[in-house]
């Protein structure tokens, strides 16, 4: 919980400096025939979610109890604009009020053709629905597979992106000034499997990471011809999550940078991609004190997709996805020469004028033998109340990735008022 209630002083400063620019123009509000400047939007949300079988790791069953509020306001400048978006939660799991500043930033043009961003946000870029090869950005793989929404999958970092388009190419460049980790399971909402003690661990926060103060770079190359995007792709940084282990056995994030490519376009009368990927670690192997007893190996994947609307309001898109960690002679790590093998499946239906929306996706593993499925629904009442389910259903053995969930499946419902 440590990342969400972290306020880094640049993003304060830029929360700090909307506040004021809102409260500066408040006089404006009232004034007849005038558009404000400043537009403010933001719901309150109950939400409960629980498992299906009682979790011996776990004193409750629910996986997900709270009341949340969003606030999101924006503010546009002369020729820029300030943006903020803050959760607060009172969560009956951890039995605490916490805040989620997901996003505190300054857009603003840069020449006549760029764009910067400064401030928290959330990045993101890359082909795959759910599965990610040259996305490196921060993610969240604990709150929606506890009950959270799909859109958490993604998490924010303090960053600076700015964005350039040239006519032959546009380049994006993105630099987190201080390591930004996923938001992984570690224990304290989700059990995971030690790979250590050989069991299923879970009930508190048993992870006690060391993280790198570095920084983080990410660069895309993109353009469009004929209808059809080509990516190119480099990353500079750190393993994401701590699933590296020092020569006293601490959880570690070492360095790891990546490239690849994707291209994606019109196929059939849908729309494919392919996506690939190289990741190299940069932690040297060693018994020494200080030094590196195990690491993430070096990693190739790849991902083919397609997607289609087979019918109005009906879309189905498949995904098929292969990765290789290299097998490293010395290397304690439980990947060293693991392969993994996923596809996917998601359907997605639109009904009702576009109030109610349903979207299930399963991915099942053929050569590990697990599996997830997830099941999401959401029924607009009317323009201020939105009611809302989803389900989480793990299988397979507990040293996979999805096999260590099983006992942590879950179905939950909430309720949103819009203002």
């Amino acid at each position: 919980m440590s990342a969400a209630l972290r306020l880094q002083p640049l993003a304060a400063l830029l929360a700090l400096g909307l506040s004021s620019s809102v409260i500066a123009q408040s006089d404006d509000w009232d004034d007849w025939g005038e558009e404000s400047p400043t537009q403010w939007s933001g719901y309150v949300e109950a939400a409960y979610s629980t498992r299906f079988d009682r979790d011996p790791l776990f004193d409750e069953r629910a996986s997900r109890a709270e009341l949340k509020g969003q606030i999101e306001v924006s503010h546009e400048l002369e020729r820029a604009q300030l943006s903020a978006k803050l959760d607060v939660h009172a969560d009956g799991i951890e039995d605490g009020l916490w805040f989620d500043l997901r996003e505190a930033m300054l857009s603003l043009p840069v020449g006549s053709r760029g764009h910067a961003r400064i401030g928290r946000q959330v990045l993101s870029w890359g082909t795959g629905d759910l599965l990610f090869i040259n996305d490196r950005f921060p993610k969240d793989f604990e709150t929606p597979l506890a009950g959270g929404e799909d859109l958490y999958f993604k998490a924010p970092s303090n960053s600076l992106r700015l964005d350039w388009r040239f006519d032959a190419l546009s380049v994006d460049l993105a630099w987190t000034p201080r390591f930004t980790p996923d938001r992984y399971i570690d224990g304290q909402r989700l059990g995971f499997f030690d790979a250590r003690s050989g069991e299923r661990v879970g009930g508190r926060d048993l992870i006690d990471a060391s993280e790198p103060g570095g920084s983080e770079w990410g660069l895309r190359l993109h353009r469009r011809h004929e209808g059809v995007e080509y990516a190119l792709y480099a990353y500079r940084g750190f393993d994401k999550q701590p699933l590296g282990a020092d020569a006293q056995g601490r959880p570690s994030h070492f360095r790891r940078d990546s490239a690849g490519f994707s291209l994606r376009g019109p196929v059939f009368g849908g729309i494919a991609s392919f996506e690939a990927g190289r990741e190299w670690s940069g932690a040297e192997l060693g018994a020494g004190v200080g030094t590196v007893a195990a690491r993430v190996p070096h990693k190739s994947a790849a991902m083919a997709a397609f997607e289609k609307e087979w019918r109005p309001k009906l879309t189905i898109g498949l995904q098929v996805y292969f990765e290789r960690h290299d097998s490293e002679p010395g290397n304690l790590s439980p990947l060293n020469g693991e392969s993994r093998q996923l596809v996917s499946l998601r359907i997605t239906q639109q009904a009702l004028r576009d109030r109610l929306n349903l979207s299930a996706i399963a991915f099942h593993s053929p050569d590990q033998h697990d599996r997830w499925l997830r099941l999401t629904a959401s029924h607009r009442l009317s323009d201020q109340w939105l009611l809302g389910a989803s389900a989480n259903v793990f299988g397979g053995r507990v040293q996979r990735f999805f096999g260590q969930l099983v006992d942590d499946s879950n179905a939950g419902v909430w309720v949103r008022r819009q203002f």
